[in-house]
């Protein structure tokens, strides 16, 4: 009975010693996993804030992109709208001057003084009369309406653009587009290219974009605005509410100025002295 106790009791410590060294093997591999895993965790908050930073970043630059390109289409829309032309014509025919040296806004001045040779073409009349019919145009299409502006600038200058250059087309432009018309004449004299192919290579370089794409930027850029202006009254709403406190702290800052000037005095001069 003894022998069979010692014998239990043997195998006990030689198992436990095992089972120790299995305990210690179990708390170093433990201990190895939780660094690895507070590292990993370290790791994949690293990870996380550069994938927020990066998103953060990627929000802003297409918050950007998005802005910039509401301001070009609601460019396009308005100018479009004061020139009084359409929205595909206007993205023409800013290429199109571009391309001969100017710019936009001396079409917007030409069409002016155009339009007004189209009423005195239209009533057979005057120095407009007189032009279009040197260049064999007609100011009225086929039902016998008035044509519109942007068309009758296009085949103004066509025409324009197949005569020889000369005295008489400097003329003829001057006296249908005004000042302008100087400004035109590197168009006038097709030295970009014609009008047809200036417009085609615009929209082979896809610089004529869809209605549908300049509304959404309209659009977008009066939610903007809208925002800002929302914004802009909270802050102000605020400002009311605080201003009666602020009043009352002015008033009783102006109630005991003497005071605290005496005081202010007291304290530079003893700054003084000790200067």
């Amino acid at each position: 009975m003894a022998i069979e106790i010692f014998k239990l009791f043997g195998s006990i410590m030689v198992d436990n010693e095992k089972a120790n060294k299995s305990i210690s093997d179990t708390d170093k591999k433990a201990e190895g996993l939780g660094k690895k895993f507070l590292g990993g965790v370290g790791k994949v908050a690293k990870w996380g804030a550069a994938i927020a930073g990066a998103a953060a970043a990627g929000g802003a630059a297409l918050f950007g992109m998005a802005n910039k390109a509401a301001g070009v289409t609601d460019r396009i829309d308005k100018l479009s709208q004061k020139i009084g032309i359409s929205r595909k014509g206007f993205q023409e025919w800013e290429f199109i001057l571009s391309q001969s040296g100017t710019d936009i806004e001396k079409m917007q001045t030409g069409l002016k003084t155009l339009t007004a040779r189209m009423t005195e073409a239209a009533k057979g009349s005057g120095t407009g009369s007189e032009a279009f019919k040197k260049l064999n145009l007609s100011v009225k299409d086929s039902s016998g309406s008035l044509k519109s502006q942007e068309q009758m600038f296009e085949e103004t200058v066509i025409a324009l653009q197949k005569m020889k250059d000369g005295t008489e087309k400097s003329r003829l432009a001057t006296e249908l587009f005004g000042k302008a018309g100087l400004e035109l004449m590197p168009l006038l004299n097709g030295a970009a290219g014609s009008v047809e192919e200036l417009k085609a290579k615009a929209h082979e370089l896809g610089l004529v974009i869809s209605d549908d794409a300049v509304d959404a930027g309209v659009k977008f850029t009066d939610t903007i605005d809208q925002l800002q202006r929302s914004f802009n009254a909270v802050v102000t709403n605020i400002g009311v509410a605080v201003m009666p406190m602020m009043q009352t702290f002015c008033d009783w800052i102006l109630q005991y100025m003497p005071q605290i000037q005496a005081i202010l005095s007291a304290f530079f001069g003893g700054i003084e002295f000790l200067v």
